[in-house]
C-alpha cells in the first residue's frame, strides 16, 4: 500500500512538471526567438594585434602581450598568465596572443 502511493505521488508531481513546461514554454516560438539574441555578442576568432612600427621592435619579432588581448581559441586573456602564453605573428606583422601553446597549437590545424 505504501509503495502504491508513493507511485501516485511520484507520477502526480511528473504529471505537474510536464504540464508547467508545456504551458511556459510553447513549442517552438522560444528557441526562435532567442536565436538573434546573442548574434552579435559572440566573437568567433577575435582579431589580430596589427604591427606597430612606433614600437621599435622588428616586425616579426616577439613582442609583449597585450592586457586586453584575447585567445583567439578560448576567448581567455593571455597576459594574466604570461609564462604560458604563445604567439603567432604573421608575414604582415599582425599577431595573435594564445592562453597556451595548446591553444597555438588547436588553432594551427
Amino acid at each position: 500500500m505504501r509503495r502504491s502511493a508513493r507511485l501516485v505521488s511520484l507520477a502526480g508531481g511528473v504529471l505537474a512538471i510536464a504540464i508547467a513546461a508545456l504551458l511556459l514554454l510553447p513549442l517552438g516560438k522560444q528557441a526562435a526567438r532567442d536565436a538573434n539574441l546573442f548574434s552579435n555578442d559572440l566573437c568567433i576568432v577575435a582579431p589580430a594585434t596589427p604591427y606597430d612600427p612606433a614600437s621599435g621592435r622588428a616586425m616579426l619579432a616577439p613582442r609583449p602581450i597585450p592586457a586586453d588581448a584575447r585567445c583567439p581559441v578560448c576567448g581567455m586573456y593571455p597576459a594574466r598568465f604570461s609564462r604560458w602564453a604563445a604567439q603567432s605573428i604573421f608575414k604582415d606583422g599582425a599577431a595573435h596572443y594564445f592562453d597556451s601553446p595548446l591553444d597555438l597549437f588547436v588553432f594551427l590545424q
